[in-house]
């Protein structure tokens, strides 16, 4: 599932926005319009995009909160979405690192669409939700994962582990990261079971008589997927 974290002065500017979301089957998070909430939710959640809903430009609050998000080595390479009032659009700085913006009012299945098309970038997804790396091939429509035309029998929480790194390839993720974004922020078990989860996928996908090689431990950091197989 995507996750949005939107970011605004007031939760309130964005409820119908949120609904939305949630009828798409999205999630949400919220922060307020300050660099320590930014960061703060960003971490915790490691949201797909993060969306800032402006009343008005330029915003030192804002420009301080991208700015962080931006110093942050786990949190650079997250799609950052601007919302602005219409007559705005000339004072968008794209060379902060802004991928795409819209003006208010607007059509949610436009904003919906402009979302897709970010992820679609950001994750390499081709065709029908495939995402390739190699021989490696993740079904996101069927939840399925096969290497060399094999299918790959993976429990759903192995699935979801690969399938987090592997849109990310080369990225260094640390346990916590990897335990919030994929058991959830609320999971109360350690992060051993991120080892655990890891150590059965190798595997799976490194073992037989042709062993690929996907995931690379990190000393004293974390995990990260090699793109492409290594």
């Amino acid at each position: 599932m995507n996750r949005i974290l939107i970011v605004s002065e007031n939760k309130k500017d964005s409820e119908d926005l949120q609904q939305a979301l949630v009828e798409e089957n999205f999630e949400w998070d919220f922060a307020g319009l300050s660099a320590k909430s930014v960061l703060e939710h960003a971490v915790k959640k490691l949201p797909d995009i993060i969306l800032f809903n402006f009343k008005s430009l330029p915003d030192s609050k804002a420009i301080s909160a991208h700015k962080t998000l931006k110093e942050e080595r786990e949190l650079q390479d997250i799609p950052i979405f601007f919302l602005i009032p219409k007559g705005l659009e000339s004072q968008i700085d794209f060379g902060v690192g802004v991928d795409d913006f819209i003006t208010k009012p607007y059509v949610f299945s436009e904003l919906l669409a402009r979302f897709r098309l970010i992820l679609w970038k950001h994750r390499r997804i081709s065709g029908k939700d495939l995402i390739h790396h190699g021989k490696l091939v993740i079904n996101l429509e069927r939840y399925e994962v096969s290497l060399n035309g094999t299918t790959l029998t993976l429990t759903f929480k192995e699935y979801e582990l690969l399938k987090f790194l592997a849109t990310h390839p080369g990225k260094v993720f640390t346990r916590d990261a990897i335990l919030n974004k994929v058991w959830g922020y609320d999971y109360y078990g350690g992060t051993r079971t991120v080892d655990v989860h890891i150590r059965r996928l190798r595997s799976k996908l490194e073992g037989g008589p042709h062993p690929y090689t996907f995931l690379e431990t990190v000393r004293g950091v974390g995990y990260k997927f090699i793109g492409e197989g290594g």
